[in-house]
């Protein structure tokens, strides 16, 4: 008898987890946006974590799979990302509407490298728009 009940909280939990991983993968479904289907559990970055492609060659799969659109979707294991392709939605979102984009995937430490870590796309907010509108006056004037 407690073999079954374990058996059955087993499965029971075995299911929540899946139903978890999954219930995002439906994000850009409900939005509109074309999108790769991804793979469980890794979502689209399979070859990455199998070793099987470097990360610049998975994303460049990715982007290229999204020729002729101006953007589309993709999952970053259980985390829908949205990858822009269009230049002029490129920058609306880099320029126009930078203020409600403003953390990136990763942040460098300044320990680690001191230079890269005051790039904009390195930073979280609020330390990105210091560092944004410091890189803006040298890039302004031209």
């Amino acid at each position: 008898m407690i073999f079954i009940t374990f058996a059955l909280i087993l499965l029971i939990a075995a299911l929540w987890f899946y139903y978890w991983m999954i219930k995002e993968y439906k994000y850009w479904e409900k939005q509109g946006v074309q999108f790769i289907k991804p793979e469980f559990p890794f979502g689209n970055l399979v070859d990455m974590v199998m070793m099987r492609k470097t990360a610049g060659e998975v994303y460049r799969d990715i982007y290229r799979k999204f020729a002729g659109l101006p953007a589309g979707g993709f999952y970053k294991l259980r985390k829908p990302v949205l990858l822009l392709r269009d230049p002029e939605l490129i920058r609306t979102v880099m320029v126009k509407e930078f203020n409600k984009f403003p953390d990136n995937d990763f942040e460098i430490g300044r320990e680690i490298d001191p230079l890269l870590a005051i790039n904009p796309f390195a930073t979280k907010s609020p330390e990105c728009f210091y560092f944004l509108a410091k890189s803006c006056l040298y890039f302004s004037n031209y």
